[in-house]
């Protein structure tokens, strides 16, 4: 292998030094590189789940310049509470954790080495313990450090000098660098070269990069990509591509880096470019990939930063030069008070470029000015008054938070930010020094408005309402009716979900009318809803302005003894809760067993609300059977025919496509689609039942089993008969 290395090697320098024309030209990309970055981006916001934050996603997007305000407010408040929780212990094993969080921290303007009262920078200086997750640990280190100019803590055993000479001594003979073994790997050979990109000028540095472009560029394929561990992906590629913009290499115009067909990274990476709507990338096909789509993000964006002239991805000088001003004035509007604003939202944290020893009155006025907004006050070091709104007497008035700081009683022009800095001005309604109830200072609403927990969603509002003196009377109220408790402590909000089912809750998701920019959210994360739930809401300064307390009401199913666990544990609560179906026993569902023609007849009858208006002509419903009435209805409303010979057979076995048939009739044949034909016994669908079966797959009641099938002929189980009910019944 390393003979083979040599020898790729020894061609690659030999076609380095032809003449410039023998140099072929890049293959053209099916886009721009700017729109597939805002691609990627747009795919990558799309694809978040709420309330989830990935780092790397926070990262592409700020650095692509695609991170909107508000999801930058949210994840820095998300991990403002998550650092806090852990006590800024994020990962007892692995510093890479804190070298990744730095990234996006710093990506979103903010100074790693001191957030949320503790630093991600401090573990980096840990050498051996950085070092000790290998090259992988030493590179991200680097990364890190070198994102936001960061200076390692005093007493650091580390610093970047040791961190670089680790990975120049873990170069390969032959050059390039691998995470294990003796083979130069590509991806981690790109990964070292971005991490060694600010130190080239270093000769000992610039000969170990020099020699690991080379194994690059003898191990790309004719295709303009990498085969890695019997593998071709998109990362890979991507990941050159971004060792070389680090460097300042344009890739489309190196020549060993583009093959004499035009291949090259560019077409090599969009040759994975996924199929359907939206820019997005697999792995090793066309198939939407997220971190593959992340990975190929960030590098493209690096190559937009490049041909645009900024600074490198890694560089965040430039996302470091701003301080952020935002104005709110959330109680004003809620008193009416005369020059409120019209939403609470004056100015929305803008960044205001810094020029050294700019205090944060300078840097006030330039957001004003640069706004159209007019405040006074702002020489003297403290505000006034902000387009009309001043004291409205008593302690109201403009309060200075700094840096999620509760409330600052510095002056303006004491202050000097630095680069990441937030400086927010809140208008507060506290007129005396005995009304500190919740809602009032800056808080604004600071009740959840939405909370949904198992598929059951509670609103919650409030009206506010002020005398001829400001005072503040709040009311608050659940799903419209008075909310019990006033939100303290002591006596917390009460919200009972009565979800159908037992209470073993998921999906929970929620809102609050806090400004995302400061509230966080305390005592949600991974509950156990089996109990009764506390939590709070708090500002990022640590003031709680609300709590809560969470209740799931337990119900009758509890009782069944099989089906915990079961897939269809939640239909089959919510279908006995509902009166549809009953156990087998006191004890058991049964969710495994049969359901019959009379039952499935007694089952809608009972969800019609119905009376039988006439009598069953079948000859098999006995006068006195328990399903007469239900089938006699069943066969007058046309839902149910018979077998053949008059006869209805009530104990016979429902078929799926029969099931789906009954079902089809009682919804009064509904047209549809044709949306059996994926199925791969989509043709053993009987003629009779085929286009109940179109409408049922349609519109979500029936799912295929194992292997993409249908069963239309197959016997529906009572858990089915459940979950296709529910499904019904939710349209």
């Amino acid at each position: 292998m390393k003979k083979l290395i040599a020898l790729l090697l020894a061609l690659a320098l030999i076609a380095g030094v032809l003449p410039a024309a023998f140099a072929a030209e890049a293959a053209a990309l099916p886009m721009t590189v700017a729109d597939a970055v805002d691609g990627v981006s747009a795919y990558l916001d799309a694809a978040r789940t709420e309330g989830v934050y990935s780092d790397w996603t926070i990262f592409q997007l700020a650095r692509s310049g695609n991170l909107s305000n508000e999801l930058r407010a949210a994840y820095l408040a998300y991990m403002n509470e998550k650092i806090r929780a852990a006590e800024g212990v994020m990962d007892a094993n692995n510093n890479t954790t804190y070298s990744r969080i730095t990234l996006a921290l710093t990506a979103c303007g903010m100074d790693a080495a001191n957030f949320a009262g503790y630093s991600m920078i401090a573990p980096l200086g840990d050498f051996d313990k950085t070092s000790r997750q290998g090259i992988n640990g030493t590179l991200y280190a680097l990364l890190a450090l070198d994102c936001g100019n960061y200076s390692l803590p005093e007493g650091a055993t580390a610093t970047r000098e040791r961190y670089v000479q680790e990975l120049l001594d873990k170069e390969l003979e032959g050059g390039g660098w691998a995470f294990f073994g003796s083979v130069a790997d590509v991806d981690m050979t790109a990964m070292v070269i971005q991490a060694l990109a600010p130190y080239y000028a270093q000769a000992e540095v610039k000969a170990a990069v020099d020699r690991g472009l080379d194994v690059l560029s003898a191990l790309q394929q004719d295709d303009g990509g990498y085969v890695v561990w019997g593998t071709a992906c998109s990362e890979s590629p991507a990941q050159v591509l971004l060792a070389l913009c680090c460097l300042g290499i344009d890739p489309a115009t190196d020549s060993r880096f583009v093959k004499e067909n035009g291949a090259w990274l560019g077409s090599a990476i969009f040759s994975y470019l996924a199929d359907g709507e939206g820019v997005a990338f697999g792995h090793a096909d066309r198939k939407a990939n997220l971190l593959a789509t992340q990975q190929v993000g960030y590098a493209l964006a690096g190559y937009e930063r490049l041909l645009d002239g900024k600074t490198t991805l890694y560089d965040m000088t430039d996302a470091l030069s701003y301080a952020y001003v935002g104005v709110y004035d959330y109680t004003a509007v809620a008193a009416g008070a005369e020059n409120a604003s019209e939403t609470g939202v004056i100015l929305a944290d803008v960044p205001v470029t810094l020029h050294e020893g700019m205090t944060a009155a300078e840097v006030l006025q330039a957001a004003f000015d640069a706004n159209g907004i007019d405040a006074k006050g702002v020489a003297e070091g403290y505000i006034t008054e902000v387009n009309g709104l001043g004291s409205l007497g008593g302690y109201s008035g403009w309060m200075l938070s700094y840096n999620n700081d509760d409330f600052s009683n510095w002056g303006l022009g004491s202050i000097t930010p630095k680069a990441g800095d937030v400086l927010q001005l809140h208008y507060t309604m506290n007129l005396d020094t005995t009304t500190d109830d919740i809602g009032t200072g800056f808080y604004g609403l600071p009740v959840f408005t939405d909370i949904t927990l198992g598929g059951v969603t509670k609103h919650m509002t409030r009206t506010v309402t002020f005398d001829e003196n400001y005072n503040m009377t709040a009311s608050y109220f659940v799903d419209g009716e008075a909310a019990e408790g006033k939100g303290t402590k002591d006596d917390p909000f009460v919200l009972t979900f009565d979800l159908g089912y037992d209470g073993k809750a998921d999906g929970l998701t929620y809102t609050t009318s806090l400004d995302p920019h400061y509230a966080i959210v305390i005592g949600l994360k991974d509950a156990d809803f089996a109990q009764d739930v506390d939590c709070s809401v708090s500002t990022l300064g640590g003031k709680y302005v609300a709590y809560f307390r969470i209740c799931v009401k337990a119900h009758d199913c509890l009782r069944y003894t099989d089906v915990d666990g079961h897939w269809a544990r939640q239909e089959i609560c919510t279908a006995t809760e509902l009166g549809l179906m009953n156990g087998t026993s006191l004890t058991e569902f049964a969710p495994e067993g049969e359901i019959t023609r009379a039952m499935l007849v007694a089952i809608l009858y009972r969800a019609a609300g119905a009376t039988a208006q006439e009598k069953s002509t079948f000859a098999d419903v006995a006068a006195d059977a328990w399903y007469t009435e239900e089938v006699a209805w069943a066969q007058s409303e046309g839902i149910v025919g018979g077998v053949g010979d008059n006869c209805f057979a009530p104990e016979l076995p429902v078929t799926r496509e029969e099931f789906a048939t009954i079902l089809w009739r009682y919804a009064g044949e509904p047209e549809a689609e044709a949306s059996t034909a994926s199925f791969a016994d989509a043709e053993s669908v009987s003629d009779w039942a085929l286009d109940a079966m179109n409408w049922a797959v349609s519109s979500g009641i029936i799912n295929g089993t194992d292997g993409n099938r249908l069963d239309p002929q197959g016997t529906a189980t009572r858990a089915q008969a459940a979950a296709m009910l529910c499904r019904f019944l939710a349209k």
